[in-house]
């Protein structure tokens, strides 16, 4: 089952090989995947709080297209008034058969500006990108081009790799994406939770066999007047 993080997550001990990470619902706090050993992955989601945080994805022209290798410097101003450097580099297979999103997530904590952003492609070609650059966005940088504020180059779409519905040249999240794809048998995708359910269309098919019928009916009068576990 998928579990967020405001559920309770029952104490049995999970075996996983492969943990990922990306920003499931793309609220700017990472989320986690664990391939469990069994029949469904587990989804622990994140909670949001007042940081501040600035996501980025890379597009390479000369270099791959995925921006892999390539570096990422934010060159940001705190509070005080002093020069912050934070940095991060895309890579390719980070876990064991699993891949993190290629969305670089920075986390600003009370951060109120980024100045300018610096990519050194994998080419070894250094390009600064000027800012200041909106907190608590996605920003998406093409090589040898600019930011995501071009309305020539934005294109609204599913974002999310896992998506029914994901489209491979959306630069920008409309919100769109169908998660109901990733549900096993007998689940659904739930939106209030963020999570897949337990769904059963016919409650009173007690032994699952299609229809409601006579065998139904006994099962429920043996349990009739029976107090029910809280």
């Amino acid at each position: 089952p998928y579990y967020s993080s405001n559920e309770e997550v029952p104490q049995w001990p999970y075996h996983t090989f492969a943990v990922s990470q990306g920003d499931f619902n793309n609220d700017g706090f990472p989320d986690l995947v664990s391939h469990k050993l069994g029949q469904y992955a587990q989804l622990l989601m994140s909670t949001p709080n007042n940081n501040n945080w600035l996501k980025i994805k890379l597009k390479g022209t000369t270099s791959n297209s995925m921006g892999i290798g390539c570096s990422i410097e934010l060159n940001c101003i705190d509070p005080s008034e002093n020069t912050v450097l934070l940095k991060d580099v895309v890579i390719a297979g980070e876990n064991y058969l699993g891949q993190n999103s290629y969305w670089q997530n920075f986390g600003l904590k009370d951060i109120s500006i980024v100045e300018s952003i610096k990519v050194t492609w994998s080419g070894g070609v250094d390009e600064v990108f000027e800012g200041p650059f909106e907190l608590n966005s996605h920003i998406e940088l093409t090589e040898g081009g600019i930011g995501e504020g071009n309305p020539d180059d934005e294109i609204l779409g599913c974002t999310y790799f896992g998506a029914c519905n994901f489209q491979q040249d959306a630069t920008n999240d409309d919100g769109s994406c169908d998660m109901s794809c990733i549900c096993g048998d007998g689940t659904i995708w739930d939106e209030e939770s963020s999570s897949c359910i337990g769904y059963n269309p016919c409650p009173s098919d007690i032994d699952q066999n299609g229809q409601t019928d006579v065998d139904d009916l006994l099962m429920i009068l043996v349990g009739y007047g029976l107090e029910c576990p809280e």
